[in-house]
């Protein structure tokens, strides 16, 4: 797993990065705003203005209206705004801020957890992910998610009987703990704090949101789709339970789930001036509940995919479904994030989009390895992916590691197909020598080796016989019985730390 040192600032450095203008201050604000969408919600709009406007105007000097915690949670939001909005702002003013906001949040040494504590370990947790300090993050979400549920904010009981705003702020709040929490716990491959909670407690919390409330309405549609995928992971790849009967109603619960989805979620927003941010408002949101759902349908059906490559072609007709719903999500889930890049959405780091980019791309690009020739809309969903994590390499690390691992996937790819257009038509003859052969290069050589340790058999003819290992991925076995996988090249956990770039 990719972790960055964290970088030094000297205090003159800091305290300049720290004078904003009002004008500054807004458009990091905007940069927050899309970068969090239907992920995390922890203040109104209305209310971080006002709290913007108490900031003291040199901006290096904490405001003294505020408390501590408070003050904490307003610099993690401009500090968030500059990660986004530019390279050289994230190593400045973002950092600037966010050291001003650490020191800030462990001034009470974690006693007497408030809704300032859950806001400001939240947001902390987001920024690390954006340095690419992904253990810092999980630290500070389980200081998040512990400090909400010592508040209560999963059970009903802490809220009124008739919700007022108040308990829409709590709700958000806690909405935004739990997704984060999940996403992140299952992309890293660890057990999430929030979904040991069961007792049917996020139902129970559907009464305290309003209606037609737009931001309510993403999150929750955010936080049960990640619970799906939450639940997929722990039984699939870490308890190692695939059966088609617990498939399917895994792909039950995600139909139900779409089925469910408000209108304000499905329908597109209907602002007539494209690139205003009342329209990127709306759409950003959009696009993460729809990558979510995407990543979901992949998870679940990955395993028959897999499967599917690798067995040429002797599995069930259901299996075969299974399969190209995986590869049919992936497509979907570049497509998306592609039109949003183009659409001019995204911002410079998004530090779950990345990881969901890169999942698809992986999903797609070992259809192309395995499958030659294949449709078009899947090599252009695959390059789709490359582009999206090409915009964010310039300011994540992270996505540039993500980038050199599909760049030389492609390599491993284009060497296939030369070797194929080599080999010719007859098996008593073949080229020994061109002075038009490419070089190879390590990275390609490595993605080669990794490609065949994953799918040693992806090269045997068809009519050559697999040893009782390899029977295993054909899914011979009856509707019951379990999967016998590679689970080290299935986790979710490690798709981001092959052998090529160990």
């Amino acid at each position: 797993m990719l972790e960055i040192e964290s970088p030094t600032a000297t205090t003159h450095d800091e305290t300049s990065a720290m004078r904003l203008s009002p004008d500054q201050k807004q458009q990091y604000l905007r940069s927050y705003y899309v970068v969090t969408e239907a992920l995390i919600h922890v203040f109104d709009a209305s209310e971080l203005e006002t709290l913007l406007n108490l900031d003291d105007d040199t901006g290096y000097i904490p405001s003294p209206n505020l408390s501590p915690l408070k003050q904490a949670s307003i610099d993690l939001v401009i500090a968030i705004g500059a990660q986004c909005e530019s390279l050289s702002a994230a190593r400045t003013t973002g950092q600037a801020y966010f050291r001003r906001a650490r020191s800030q949040a462990f001034v009470g040494f974690l006693q007497d957890p408030d809704l300032d504590m859950v806001r400001t370990f939240l947001l902390m947790a987001f920024f690390m992910l954006g340095e690419c300090r992904r253990n810092t993050a999980f630290m500070y979400l389980g200081v998040a998610t512990k400090a909400a549920i010592a508040l209560g904010l999963h059970s009903r009981e802490s809220y009124a009987a008739k919700p007022g705003p108040e308990d829409q702020a709590k709700l958000r709040l806690w909405m935004s703990v739990c997704i984060l929490d999940k996403l992140v716990n299952s992309i890293l491959g660890r057990p999430s704090a929030s979904a040991q909670i069961r007792s049917n407690s996020s139902s129970k919390l559907d009464d305290v949101a309003q209606k037609g409330d737009s931001i309510t309405e993403h999150l929750m549609a955010s936080n049960r789709v990640s619970t799906i995928i939450n639940d997929i992971t722990d039984t699939l790849y870490d308890q190692k339970k695939v059966t088609t009967a617990i498939v399917e109603q895994f792909l039950q619960d995600i139909e139900r789930w779409k089925r469910e989805l408000p209108a304000s979620v499905k329908i597109p927003s209907a602002d007539p001036s494209p690139g205003t941010v009342t329209q990127q408002h709306g759409a950003i949101a959009k696009v993460y509940v729809s990558c979510l759902y995407y990543l979901a349908v992949m998870l679940v059906s990955r395993p028959f995919l897999v499967s599917a490559l690798t067995s040429k072609g002797l599995g069930k007709g259901a299996h075969t479904q299974l399969a190209a719903a995986c590869l049919d999500a992936a497509m979907y889930l570049s497509q998306t994030c592609s039109e949003a890049l183009n659409a001019g959405l995204l911002q410079g780091s998004m530090c779950i989009m990345k990881a969901l980019v890169f999942a698809s791309g992986l999903v797609l690009g070992l259809e192309i390895f395995a499958k030659y020739p294949v449709e078009s809309d899947i090599n252009n969903a695959f390059e789709g992916a490359k582009d999206v994590l090409r915009h964010l390499a310039t300011q994540s690390p992270q996505a540039a590691h993500y980038l050199d691992i599909l760049t030389n996937l492609s390599g491993a790819i284009d060497k296939r197909r030369s070797n194929e257009a080599s080999s010719g038509r007859s098996r008593y003859v073949s080229k020994l020598f061109s002075l038009d052969a490419p070089p190879e290069t390590a990275g390609s050589q490595s993605a080669q080796q990794m490609l065949d340790t994953m799918f040693p058999f992806t090269d045997a003819q068809p009519g050559q016989m697999m040893d009782d290992t390899m029977q295993d991925w054909v899914f011979q076995q009856p509707d019951g019985d379990d999967f016998s996988l590679d689970w080290e090249t299935l986790n979710v956990s490690l798709w981001d730390t092959y052998p090529f770039l160990s």
